[in-house]
């Protein structure tokens, strides 16, 4: 295990062990080297830590750690970990919800309803990560949606944050401004070609 994740491990007040216990416990890992006795205190730990809730399912603070340890043992393994949908969506509505809050704020205030829907921005913006996994990255989506902003001039015709990451016309058909924008932001020499970087703090 890396010093970094040892540091995090210090810093949740939780033993390397339990953080082990926890990636066990969510993949359904057989024969690790732990008594009954052992996984039972980390559990009580982890609960205790509000990594684990009482029912035994993952916080958004246990999440965040499951990246950050799942994307360590890949690099040390060399290889990306064995897909598991329930697990795979639970790591990126993590990932999504570190951001999310800050997506929608770029809409506020430009008209009423302009943030749209909170969960409704959370259930689009998953189903973009996985549709569009060449833009699934924070800083890209937050350049290209500043980006479509600042062109809007009447922001009578701004649409609702939800609408930009995703819309549906009458026959179903699903359509995404956010690609749109995303892929003309990566087109450029750079993320940040169009977008002061100053707008990124």
């Amino acid at each position: 295990m890396s010093k970094l994740l040892i540091n995090k491990c210090m810093q949740e007040h939780i033993s390397p062990n339990d953080l082990v216990i926890l990636y066990a416990i969510t993949y359904n890992i057989k024969g690790i080297p732990f008594s009954k006795e052992e996984i039972s205190i980390s559990k009580i730990r982890l609960i205790e830590k509000l990594i684990l809730t009482s029912e035994g399912k993952m916080t958004d603070k246990g999440k965040r750690l499951l990246i950050e340890y799942t994307d360590a043992l890949s690099i040390l393994e060399g290889k990306g970990r064995k897909s598991n949908k329930h697990v795979d969506d639970a790591i990126l509505e993590a990932k999504i919800s570190d951001f999310i809050e800050e997506y929608r704020k770029l809409f506020k205030g430009k008209k009423p309803g302009s943030m749209g829907d909170l969960q409704g921005c959370k259930d689009k913006m998953l189903l973009f990560y996985k549709e569009y996994s060449d833009y699934a990255d924070r800083d890209t989506i937050l350049a290209a949606t500043k980006k479509y902003i600042k062109s809007v001039n009447d922001y009578t015709y701004l649409k609702h944050a939800d609408y930009f990451i995703y819309k549906e016309d009458k026959n179903k058909q699903r359509t995404s401004m956010l690609a749109s924008m995303c892929e003309e932001i990566q087109l450029s020499d750079g993320v940040y070609r169009e977008i002061d970087k100053t707008d990124m703090i």
